[in-house]
């Protein structure tokens, strides 16, 4: 039997599912690190060799230390009116993106790279080869002569990142040139000591700026307008000395005043919606992510193994479709020793199904879609373990049991059940079909 744990969880006990030790896990899925980019995205791949993905913050790093994009993802909320009844349908969500490019003027494109800080566990994106590991830092050397440009994760408070130029002796800090770009040209606030760069829904926020020595020793340093772009006034003693230039850059939400349509939900990323565990007594976590619910592996001392990203992009697969963010189910099929995963809600083909391995990666088993079933609410295995039962949500009036045959690893679909006087009946039936 699974157990279901719901959104207002911020924590998980998953010792307790397979009779082991206890473990307590505040940080289940663990995204905070610049995951690098080996052409799972693809459509960054030419941009960013390292990106920060929480799902709602995706930040992507240019690949030779320029600066970066960060992107933001909000709930778009539309509710569409039908002229010929002047009746308002029903409301419809999708997703909403708007980004802010941070770019360094002048700099040299052949900055090396130092990466600092990596992940004990990897994330897995369909084949083995985009396997994938994070860091914590990176640094790119000489982006200004003498003068190397450090980005790094920061934290909840004063910024989800932050960003670092270290001063060597020689070093030049009016070379330092620094903008803020967007597909509408963002309305940009400079003080002293704190940027505001605004966009319609949201703004990034740098503060917290300081400058020290090696030794700590604390030296002015404020913000200041140049061409093009804005710098930094620093009080240097000495040349020969080396200096670090510390920001942190925060996301503010401007939602409520900008009365809009969309919505910023939640970070769902860290939070679990269902758990499983294999025979090896390994536990696994869906996220309520919605863009995308990712599934993480730790074995049974409590250690993060892997986290599926909830992303096969050379099949166009993801664990919940853009314009219908919904989380949906997973199952581990202990005989065969793989992982089904299914996406919430697809209104247009109806979900597949796709299966990964014990360690992450896309077998190449990839169901077809039924459109009588939209929603996808839980997944199991008849006793043979030949079939997968789907309960799925088909209309507001009754809700559907779909059998796929996995023979061979062959995607017949077969409608077993189309009625029922209650929704909520069909979960409970899926549930207890091994029973």
């Amino acid at each position: 039997m699974r157990f279901y744990l719901f959104y207002n969880f911020t924590f998980l006990l998953f010792g307790s599912l397979s009779g082991q030790d206890i473990n307590v896990n505040l940080n289940p899925f663990d995204n905070l690190y610049f995951i690098e980019n080996k052409g799972q995205w693809d459509k960054q791949k030419n941009y960013s060799n390292f990106v920060l993905w929480t799902g709602v913050d995706n930040v992507f790093l240019n690949n030779n230390g320029s600066g970066f994009k960060w992107e933001v993802n909000y709930l778009e909320t539309t509710v569409p009116f039908d002229s010929k009844t002047e009746e308002k349908k029903k409301k419809s969500r999708k997703i909403h993106t708007e980004s802010i490019e941070f770019k360094l003027l002048g700099t040299n494109p052949n900055a090396k790279v130092l990466l600092e800080n990596k992940s004990n566990h990897y994330w897995t994106y369909g084949p083995k080869e985009l396997n994938s590991v994070g860091y914590k830092t990176v640094k790119f050397l000489n982006i200004y002569p003498n003068i190397d440009v450090v980005y790094e994760i920061g934290n909840s408070e004063l910024g989800l990142i932050k960003y670092s130029f270290i001063l060597h002796p020689g070093a030049n800090p009016e070379q330092i040139r620094i903008n803020y770009e967007g597909e509408v040209l963002p309305n940009i606030r400079i003080e002293p000591k704190e940027i505001a760069i605004n966009k319609s829904v949201f703004e990034l926020k740098e503060s917290g700026l300081k400058t020290t020595t090696q030794n700590n020793k604390e030296i002015p340093c404020t913000y200041k307008l140049i061409q093009n772009g804005f710098g930094f006034n620093l009080d240097l003693h000495s040349l020969e000395e080396t200096y670090i230039i510390d920001p942190y850059i925060k996301r503010v939400d401007k939602l409520i005043i900008a009365q809009t349509k969309y919505k910023q939900w939640k970070d769902f990323s860290n939070m679990v919606i269902m758990s499983d565990y294999d025979k090896d007594d390994n536990v696994y976590l869906m996220s309520a992510c919605l863009l995308y619910p990712q599934i993480a592996k730790f074995d049974k001392q409590g250690n993060l193994l892997w986290i599926f990203s909830g992303q096969i992009p050379s099949i166009d697969w993801y664990s919940s479709h853009p314009d219908y963010p919904t989380p949906g189910a997973f199952f581990i099929d202990r005989i065969k020793s793989n992982i089904l995963i299914g996406p919430g809600l697809d209104m247009i083909n109806g979900p597949r199904l796709v299966k990964i391995n014990l360690d992450g990666n896309y077998t190449g088993f990839l169901t077809k879609s039924n459109r009588q079933s939209p929603e996808l609410w839980d997944i199991n295995l008849d006793c043979t373990s030949n079939s997968i039962i789907l309960g799925s949500g088909g209309t507001i009036d009754y809700f559907n049991f779909i059998s796929l045959d996995q023979n061979n690893d062959s995607t017949k679909i077969s409608l077993l059940n189309a009625t029922g006087d209650s929704l909520s009946k069909a979960q409970d039936v899926i549930v207890s079909s091994m029973d």
